[in-house]
C-alpha cells in the first residue's frame, strides 16, 4: 500500500486481500471491471461466495463517482472450488450467501472512520486465499488503493445564501438556475500529501493573490461576484495528479474544464460564476471531457471618437468602432490591451490629415479631437506576452471605398493619398499563426508619392502625385499651406520639407504628410525646401519647383535647395514635386530655381559717422538722440533681380539734390537732411515698389512715401533723423499708413473746392487746432456792438457778415466782407444734422431789406449742440443763443475748413 494514501502508520498493515475487502465495507470509490475482479478475489478469500459479495457490496450502498452502482455480473464468475456459480437465490441473489462476513465487527456506521482486522483475523484470511486469487486481487488493488482514497473537498459562499455544506471530487458547489452569485471559495484536499492552491478573478477588484489549503479565495459581505478560477496542486499531490475544474456562468452556463491553473470562467463581461465542480484526475490520464472553451474574456478594447459625435461606446474583438453609411468620419481611437492573462500593449499609430504618420502610442489614442482632422491610416502590433500568444489584425472602412481587407502585427489600413477618412474600425486578436479573420488582400491603398495644396479663397485641394502641379496658376491665389507624403514607400524612409511663409520667414520643417505653411491666417508660402531621409536619400533624388506670383514658374530645385522666392514679397501659387532614381536626370532645368531679393542702405549720422548697413524694413539712423542723417547710401546688388535703387535728398541750405545710383553717396557732409526720394530701376521697377518713411526731429515718423515721392520736410528746418526702405511686389499692400508722409505747409491751404487746409505750426494738417481758434475768438467778441458794415475793430462794431469774416481773417483766410461773398466760401454740407462748430449758417427770410429770396440776409457762426455765435441786428451786441431762436425759413451750412 502505497505510503501517500496510509493511514495506519504505526499499526500493522492488513495484507491486501483483507483490506480490499474492508475498504469495500467502507464504500471505496471503484469502477468497472476491475471491481467486479477485486469483489470476486475477496469473497473467495474469506469463503464467501461471489453472488453473496455483490449483494454485500449492494447492501452497503457503494458509489462510483457520485452515482449508484452498476448491476452488472458476470454469470460465469467461478467460486473458490472454480467451477461456475449459479444465481440460485432470488432477486438481489443474496439467499445463498454466508450469514456472516469475517471482519463484519470492524465496519463503520456512515460517516464514521474503520478500524482494521485484528491481527490474528488477518492472518486467517491470508491461509484462506487461494494463490491465484490473492496475486489478482493485489494487481488490481495496488493500481487504484492511492488514487481511490485521495480526494478534494470544496465550499461555496453563495449570495443570499452564505457558506454552503463542502462538496467533493466533481459534486457541485454553488447553484445553478437561481441567478445566485459564488462570491467566496475554500478547497482542501483530503488524504493526500500536497497543497492545492486557487486564485479568484473578482468584480471590479480582478485577479486576486493565490491562496491554499482551505483559505478563502473571494470575498464576504462586500457582493462581489467571482468571475474566473484558477486551481494547482503543488508537491507530491502535483506528482501523482491532474486537478480539473469547471464554473458555470452568468449569460453562458457550463464551461469546459480547465486543468492545472488555466483560467475557468470569463473576465470583462461581468459574469459571475454561479457553481463550481473540481476533480482530482490520475497524473497524464485522459480526461475525455477536456478541451471545450473554459474561460472567456475581452483581448482588444477600443473606442472611437467620430466627427459630429465624438466618443462613442466601447467596442470589444472584432466588433465595430466608428460608423458605415452616415460619411462621419473617424477622428481618433482609444486601444487598449483588456486581457487579464496577457501582460503588454497594444501599440498604436495614426496617420492624421494634414498631420501625417503620428508617434506610436501603447495602449493609448491614436488621431486627433477638436482639430476635425480625419484619421486615414492606422498601424497596430503587439508588445509583451501578448505579442507572444496572439497576432493582432485590424481593417478600416474608408470613405468612397468601404472595408478593405485585414492588416496584421504593424502594416498599414486605410489610404494614403487620396484624403479619404477612416469611417470605422475592427481590431480582432488571434492565436499565434492562427487563420486571419477575414480576406487580407486589399487593407491600404496609397499614391505613392502624393502632396496636397491648400489656396486663398479655395481651401485644400485634392491631392496629386508625381509631377503633377498642386496649387493654381493664372488666378492670383497663394499657396498658404503643403502636405507631402510618400505613401506606400518601396524603401525606409522618410520626406521632410520646410515653408518660408510671409510675415514669418522659415517655419520648422515637418515630415510624412504634416502641413507646412498656415491655414486661415491669410498668409502665403514664398519659398519651399524639400529632401528625404533614410534609405530612401540613398536611392531617390526629390525634385521641385514653384509658381511665383508675377514671375511663372522657376526652376527645379532638389534636395533641400531653396525654391522660389524670399525676401521680395511675391507669392507662391503652386508646386511640383518629383521622385527621381539616383544618377537619372532632373524633370526639367535647374539653372534658377529661386528668386531672391536682398537691399541694404546705412546712414552717416551727425557726432557718430557711418553705420553699418541694415535690411529690408530694418532703421537705419537714431531716433531719441537728436542726431541729425547728412548722408545715405543705398544698395540691391545682391538681389537675383535686375535694376538698382536710385535715391535724393533734400539738405538744409542746399535743397533737392539730383539722384544717385546704387551703392552711391547721397547727401553733403555737415548737413542735415531733411527729405528724400527713392525710386527702383529694371526688372525692379517692373516687380516692386520701393516704400520708405522717415523720423524726423520734433515730429517723429511720418507716413510711408512710395516710387519717387517726397518724405520727410521742407520748410520747417527739421533734420532727418532716421529712415527705413522696404521693397514689396506690386500686388502687396503698404508697409504701413500712407498718409502724411511729406510736410511742406504752413496755416491755410486753399484747396479747389472752396475750402481750406490747415497745417500746424508743424505743417502737419490739424483742423481741430484751427477750430479751436475761431471759437475762442468768437467767444471774446461777446458783446461787441452791432454796427452795419462796420470793421472790428476801428468802427467800434460789426455786423453779421464783419464778425464771421473778422474770426476767419485771423487765421489768414478770407471768405469775404458780405454774405454775398460768403454763400460761396468752402462746400455745401448740406443738413443740419451733419453741421460741426466753425461751419457758416447762412439765413433767408425773404423780406425788408432784401427783396431777392435767393440771397441769404443773415448769417451766423454754428458753435455746436444746437447754439450759434452771431452779431443781431441793429442796436444788439455780439451774443451765444440757440439757432432756434432765429426763424429763418430757409438756411444754409458752409464748412470752411476741411474736413
Amino acid at each position: 500500500m502505497s505510503p501517500i494514501c496510509d493511514r495506519q502508520n504505526g499499526r500493522k498493515k492488513a495484507t491486501i486481500p483483507t483490506y480490499i475487502f474492508y475498504t469495500l465495507c467502507k464504500g471505496v470509490h471503484m469502477r468497472g471491471s476491475k471491481l467486479v475482479k477485486i469483489i470476486v478475489a475477496a469473497s473467495l478469500a474469506t469463503g464467501m461466495l461471489p453472488n453473496a459479495a455483490f449483494a454485500l457490496d449492494a447492501d452497503a450502498g457503494l458509489k462510483l463517482g457520485g452515482e449508484e452502482p452498476r448491476q452488472e455480473i458476470a454469470d460465469d464468475v467461478p467460486d473458490a472450488s472454480g467451477e461456475p456459480a449459479t444465481n440460485a437465490g432470488s432477486e438481489g441473489g443474496i439467499e445463498n450467501a454466508e450469514p456472516e462476513v469475517p471482519g463484519s465487527e470492524n465496519q463503520v456506521e456512515p460517516g464514521g472512520k474503520p478500524e482494521p482486522p485484528a491481527d490474528d483475523a488477518v492472518d486467517d484470511v491470508e491461509d484462506r486465499v487461494p494463490q491465484e486469487s490473492l496475486g489478482e486481487a493485489d494487481e488490481a488493488g495496488s493500481e487504484q488503493e492511492d488514487e481511490e482514497q485521495c480526494s478534494v473537498h470544496y465550499a461555496a459562499h453563495v449570495s443570499n445564501i452564505g457558506w454552503q455544506q463542502e462538496v467533493a471530487d466533481g459534486e457541485i458547489a454553488g447553484t445553478t438556475g437561481r441567478s445566485l452569485a459564488m462570491e467566496c471559495l475554500k478547497l482542501e484536499l483530503d488524504d493526500l500529501e500536497g497543497t492545492i492552491s486557487y486564485q479568484a478573478h473578482v468584480a471590479n477588484i480582478g485577479w486576486q493573490s493565490a491562496v491554499s489549503d482551505g483559505a478563502e479565495a473571494g470575498t464576504t459581505g462586500r457582493g462581489l461576484a467571482i468571475e474566473a478560477l484558477k486551481i494547482q496542486l503543488g508537491g507530491a499531490a502535483a506528482e501523482l495528479f491532474d486537478v480539473y475544474y469547471r464554473v458555470h456562468s452568468a449569460e453562458i452556463g457550463w464551461l469546459g474544464w480547465a486543468r492545472n491553473n488555466e483560467p475557468a470562467g470569463s473576465a470583462g463581461f461581468r459574469y459571475g460564476v454561479q457553481a463550481v465542480q473540481v476533480k482530482l484526475v490520475p497524473r497524464n490520464a485522459t480526461f475525455e471531457e477536456y478541451g471545450a472553451e473554459a474561460f472567456k474574456e475581452h483581448l482588444a478594447s477600443y473606442e472611437a471618437h467620430v466627427s459630429e459625435l465624438g466618443w462613442r461606446g466601447t467596442s470589444f474583438d472584432g466588433a465595430t468602432a466608428g460608423t458605415t453609411g452616415r460619411s462621419l468620419a473617424l477622428e481618433a481611437l482609444s486601444v487598449r490591451n483588456a486581457s487579464t492573462l496577457y501582460a503588454g500593449s497594444i501599440v498604436g499609430q495614426g496617420y492624421v490629415q494634414r498631420l501625417g504618420w503620428q508617434a506610436e502610442v501603447s495602449d493609448g489614442t491614436v488621431g486627433t479631437t477638436g482639430q476635425s482632422r480625419s484619421l486615414q491610416a492606422v498601424r497596430f502590433r503587439l508588445d509583451g506576452n501578448l505579442a507572444e500568444a496572439y497576432d493582432v489584425y485590424y481593417r478600416a472602412h474608408v470613405a468612397n471605398i468601404g472595408w478593405l481587407g485585414w492588416a496584421k502585427n504593424g502594416a498599414s489600413a486605410g489610404s494614403v493619398g487620396y484624403d479619404l477618412a477612416i469611417e470605422a474600425v475592427q481590431i480582432v486578436l488571434v492565436e499565434k499563426g492562427g487563420q486571419a479573420p477575414g480576406a487580407t488582400s486589399d487593407c491600404y491603398r496609397s499614391r505613392g508619392l502624393n502632396y496636397q495644396a491648400h489656396s486663398t479663397n479655395v481651401g485644400w485641394m485634392s491631392p496629386v502625385t508625381d509631377k503633377a502641379t498642386a496649387g493654381t496658376t493664372g488666378r492670383s491665389q497663394a499657396l498658404e499651406a503643403l502636405c507631402v507624403s510618400l505613401g506606400n514607400q518601396q524603401y525606409a524612409g522618410s520626406i521632410v520639407y520646410q515653408a518660408h511663409v510671409s510675415n514669418v520667414g522659415w517655419q520648422d520643417a515637418v515630415r510624412d504628410g504634416a502641413m507646412a505653411g498656415t491655414t486661415g491666417r491669410n498668409l502665403a508660402i514664398e519659398a519651399v525646401r524639400i529632401k528625404l531621409e533614410g534609405e530612401m536619400a540613398d536611392r531617390f533624388d526629390v525634385y521641385y519647383r514653384v509658381h511665383v506670383s508675377s514671375i511663372g514658374w522657376l526652376d527645379w530645385a532638389s534636395n533641400d535647395v531653396i525654391a522660389g522666392s524670399t525676401g521680395c514679397w511675391l507669392e507662391a501659387e503652386a508646386v511640383e514635386i518629383a521622385l527621381v532614381a539616383k544618377g537619372e536626370p532632373a524633370p526639367g532645368p535647374t539653372a534658377s530655381p529661386s528668386r531672391s531679393l536682398s537691399y541694404s542702405y546705412k546712414t552717416n549720422s551727425a557726432g557718430s559717422g557711418w553705420q553699418g548697413a541694415v535690411f529690408g524694413g530694418a532703421t537705419s539712423g537714431t531716433t531719441g538722440q537728436s542726431r541729425a542723417v547728412q548722408q545715405v547710401s543705398m544698395s540691391a546688388a545682391e538681389s537675383t533681380f535686375g535694376g538698382e535703387l536710385q535715391y535724393a535728398v533734400h539738405s538744409a541750405n542746399v535743397g533737392w539734390q539730383d539722384y544717385v545710383n546704387d551703392g552711391a553717396v547721397a547727401g553733403r557732409e555737415g548737413m542735415q537732411i531733411e527729405a528724400l526720394r527713392v525710386r527702383l530701376t529694371g526688372e525692379l521697377s517692373q516687380r516692386f515698389d520701393v516704400y520708405y518713411r522717415v523720423h524726423v526731429s520734433n515730429v517723429g515718423w511720418l507716413g510711408w512715401a512710395k516710387n519717387g515721392a517726397e518724405a520727410g520736410t521742407v520748410s520747417f528746418g527739421y533734420a532727418v533723423e532716421a529712415y527705413q526702405v522696404v521693397l514689396r511686389a506690386k500686388s502687396a499692400s503698404a508697409p504701413g499708413s500712407t498718409s502724411d508722409a511729406f510736410r511742406s505747409k504752413r496755416g491755410a491751404v486753399k484747396r479747389g473746392d472752396g475750402s481750406w487746409d490747415w497745417y500746424n505750426s508743424y505743417g502737419k494738417l490739424d483742423r481741430s487746432s484751427a477750430i479751436d481758434k475761431v471759437m475762442t475768438t468768437a467767444h471774446s467778441l461777446l458783446g461787441v456792438p452791432y454796427v452795419w458794415l462796420g470793421v472790428y475793430p476801428q468802427d467800434g462794431g460789426m455786423d453779421c457778415a464783419s464778425f464771421t469774416w473778422y474770426l476767419y481773417k485771423q487765421l489768414g483766410i478770407d471768405i469775404g466782407f458780405e454774405t454775398y461773398d460768403q454763400m460761396y466760401s468752402g462746400y455745401e454740407v448740406g443738413f443740419l444734422s451733419r453741421a460741426k462748430p466753425g461751419d457758416l449758417i447762412l439765413m433767408y427770410y425773404g423780406s425788408w431789406p432784401n427783396y431777392d429770396q435767393s440771397l441769404p440776409e443773415h448769417v451766423v457762426l454754428y458753435a455746436g449742440n444746437g447754439m450759434i455765435y452771431e452779431e443781431p441786428t441793429f442796436g444788439g451786441r455780439c451774443q451765444y443763443v440757440p439757432l432756434s431762436t432765429k426763424g429763418a425759413t430757409k438756411i444754409s451750412i458752409r464748412r470752411i475748413i476741411h474736413d
